[in-house]
C-alpha cells in the first residue's frame, strides 16, 4: 500500500504541475472484499464460541467481544486497516467499493448468467 501511496502522489504531483483541461485527474478506486469463505468461517468460529458465553442481547458479539456477524466481522478488521493506513500516512482513495454493497445488484445477476450459459454449476447442499 505504501508503495502505491508513492505512485499515487507521484501521479497527483504531476497532474497538478501540468494542469491540462481534458486530462481527467487520477482517480484511486478501491476494493474491500468484505464477503469471502475466510470471513464467514470465522464468523461461524465466533458464533460457535459465543454460544457458552451470555448474549449482550443485540446478537452481534458475546461476552468476550468477538464479532459474530460477517459484515460486522469485516467491518472491524476494516476499521483496523484504515487505522494502520492512517499510522503511515497513507493517503485514503477517492472510492471505496465494498463487495457486499455489490452482491444483490451485480455478482449474483451476474453468476446465474454464467449458470445460465452453461460455464458452472449448482452443486447441490447435500454434496456441500
Amino acid at each position: 500500500y505504501v508503495s502505491l501511496d508513492i505512485l499515487r502522489r507521484v501521479a497527483l504531483h504531476n497532474y497538478s504541475q501540468n494542469n491540462n483541461p481534458q486530462r481527467p485527474r487520477p482517480m484511486y478506486v478501491m476494493n474491500i472484499t468484505d464477503v469471502d469463505d475466510k470471513i464467514i468461517k470465522r464468523s461461524m468460529e465466533n458464533i460457535n464460541s459465543n454460544s457458552s458465553c451470555d448474549n449482550d442481547g443485540n446478537g452481534t458479539k458475546s461476552e468476550k467481544g468477538k464479532e459474530a456477524d460477517p459484515l460486522s466481522l469485516a467491518r472491524h478488521y476494516e476499521r483496523e486497516f484504515w487505522q494502520d493506513m492512517d499510522a503511515l500516512n497513507v493517503m485514503r482513495p477517492d472510492v471505496v467499493c465494498r463487495v457486499s454493497e455489490h452482491v444483490e445488484m451485480t455478482i449474483v445477476p451476474y453468476i446465474q448468467q454464467i449458470v445460465d450459459g452453461g460455464m458452472a454449476y449448482v452443486i447441490p447442499e447435500e454434496q456441500q
